[in-house]
Order: C-alpha cells, then sequence, then structure tokens
C-alpha cells in the first residue's frame, strides 16, 4: 500500500513539475515578445509596409495617368503641317520660312493650334486667305500665295518684291523666276511688307510687265521674252523730266534699249503705236533673231505707228 501510494505521489509531482515548466516556457516568451525593442520592430515593419502600398498606389495612378493620356481615346496627338495647293513657283527657302514662323514641324492637331499657326502665318507678307485646319494625322495650311512679278531697291543692297496688284512682298530668294526691276519709283514711296505701293510708276510698270507675260504665254512659254528683260525705267512717266526723251524705256540684259513710250492705255495721246502695235512689233523681232532680244541692235523702237493714221488737226 505505502509503496503505490509512493509511486503515485512521484506521479503526480512529476506531472505537476512539468506543467510548472510549460507555464514558466510560456511566460519566458511572452515576456520576450512584449519586450520594447520588439514592439518597435514590429511598428516599423507595419510602417515600411503600408508605405511600399501607398507607394505602389501613387505609381498606379501615374502609370494610369500617362496611359490615358498617350493610349487613351481623348489623348492629345501631334503631327506635322501639310501645305495645300502649293504654285510650282514657291522655292523651297520660301516653304521652310513657313514652317519655322508657323513654330516648328510638330504641331497639336486641334483647333487652337490651328487658330495659332493661322495667326501666325499673317506676318507672311506673299500669304493672304490663310485656312488652318486639324486633321486626325496632320495640320493642313491652305493660302493664297502671292506670286512676285517684279522687284525694287529701296536702298543700297535692300529690295522687295511686288506682286500684280501692287503688294509689297519681302525678298526671299528666288532662284525659278526672273523678275525685272522698276527703276524711277521713289524708296518713300514703297511701304513695309504687306502693304500697297500706290505710286503711278509701280502700276503702270506692272500693267506693262503683265501684259509681256500673257504674250509669252501664247507665244513662247519655253522661252519667254520677260527672261530677257533686265530693268523698266519709270523716271520720265508721263516726260516728267524730259519731253524729248520716252515715257518708259526697257533694257534686256545687255542693256539694249526698247523705246516703249506712253504708259498703257496712253498711247494715242502722244501719238504713238497702240499697245497691240507694240507688242506685235517687240515680239515679231524676238522671233525672228532667233527668241532674243541680245546682241542684235542698238536700240528697238516701238513707238512709231507702223501703219499711218490719219493726224487730228
Amino acid at each position: 500500500m505505502k509503496k503505490r501510494d509512493s509511486r503515485q505521489s512521484e506521479k503526480l509531482s512529476g506531472f505537476f513539475g512539468w506543467f510548472s515548466r510549460r507555464k514558466e516556457t510560456a511566460r519566458s516568451r511572452a515576456g520576450v515578445a512584449g519586450s520594447p525593442w520588439v514592439v518597435r520592430l514590429k511598428v516599423a515593419f507595419a510602417i515600411l509596409v503600408w508605405a511600399c502600398v501607398g507607394a505602389g498606389i501613387t505609381m498606379g495612378f501615374i502609370y494610369l495617368e500617362r496611359y490615358i493620356r498617350t493610349q487613351g481615346p481623348s489623348a492629345q496627338k501631334t503631327g506635322p503641317m501639310e501645305l495645300i495647293g502649293v504654285p510650282d513657283w514657291l522655292e523651297p527657302k520660301w516653304i521652310e520660312t513657313i514652317t519655322q514662323t508657323a513654330g516648328g514641324r510638330q504641331f497639336h492637331l486641334d483647333e487652337q493650334s490651328a487658330r495659332i499657326v493661322a495667326e501666325k502665318l499673317k506676318n507672311l507678307s506673299w500669304m493672304e486667305q490663310i485656312r488652318v485646319k486639324a486633321t486626325p494625322t496632320v495640320l493642313q495650311v491652305q493660302a493664297v500665295f502671292r506670286k512676285p512679278v517684279a522687284r525694287v531697291k529701296i536702298r543700297e543692297n535692300r529690295w522687295v518684291y511686288l506682286d500684280a496688284e501692287r503688294a509689297v512682298l519681302d525678298p526671299l530668294p528666288l532662284e525659278s523666276l526672273t523678275l525685272a526691276e522698276i527703276r524711277g519709283i521713289a524708296a518713300e514711296s514703297i511701304p513695309p511688307p504687306g502693304g500697297l505701293c500706290h505710286a503711278e510708276e509701280a502700276d503702270a510698270a506692272i500693267q506693262i510687265l503683265k501684259k509681256l507675260e500673257q504674250m509669252d504665254q501664247r507665244c513662247c512659254p519655253d522661252k519667254p521674252l520677260l527672261s530677257e528683260i533686265d530693268s523698266i525705267d519709270m523716271s520720265n512717266l508721263a516726260k516728267r523730266k524730259n519731253t524729248s526723251k520716252p515715257h518708259i524705256i526697257l533694257f534686256a540684259k545687255d542693256q539694249t534699249p526698247i523705246y516703249w513710250g506712253a504708259a498703257w492705255g496712253k498711247a494715242a495721246v502722244y501719238l504713238e503705236a497702240d499697245e497691240a502695235e507694240k507688242l506685235t512689233m517687240l515680239y515679231n523681232f524676238y522671233a525672228q533673231n532667233g527668241n532674243t532680244l541680245l546682241g542684235k541692235v542698238k536700240y528697238i523702237e516701238l513707238r512709231t505707228p507702223v501703219i499711218e493714221r490719219p493726224r487730228p488737226r
């Protein structure tokens, strides 16, 4: 009996000893888990995790916004400028000037960009009726291009162009057009580019040059007579300087004088050959001499009528 009781008591003491050790281990673990540096480590780790989550969300929004801006249906597209209806005589340097004035080679394809480009191009004296339209691929530019027909020297090494309507144009380099110089126009009568020259000399000279261009197109388009005209002297228009000299004199490239005479429409007043006769005589001479005015005679007289007509008494 005593032996059995002693065994049972040993078992109980062993059981309670094991249980006591488990409680001490749990307490020690709880003590370790509750130490200040472990708590701080947990807090720092939690802050780091949430910071990473926040950064990820922020980056996600940034990339989403960039995608919408560049790939989304409402993205703002860009494209080049396209000139519509460019004439043959418009040279590469003029086109480059248009591009630079417009503001570059790539443009936003929207109505605001079209309005801005149209306003900038208005500064070019040789463009008018400008219309700019934004399309899905390009910014289209349509305009009327003023073609120079003559050049005027306003001071040393300073030239301007005049078009058929006497508009003053900026003197960009030209290689495809041969322009005669108009002499005898006072420099102060030439306005800045974009304005109209109201000088009577300019009007009378351009009328003759336009008629010569029309005759060239009809009679000799391959080798125009106008290409051999160097200048047209208007200094004695209406015989303001000398009553015995011709009103208007054209000079060929070799400085052969061509005595035209009175301004267009004024031949009868001064008893000269009419304008049709003058053109006929000039172009007959040109054709008979192998389509050239150069090196043939000392001068070409156009004022004397070929057919005598009754003179007023």
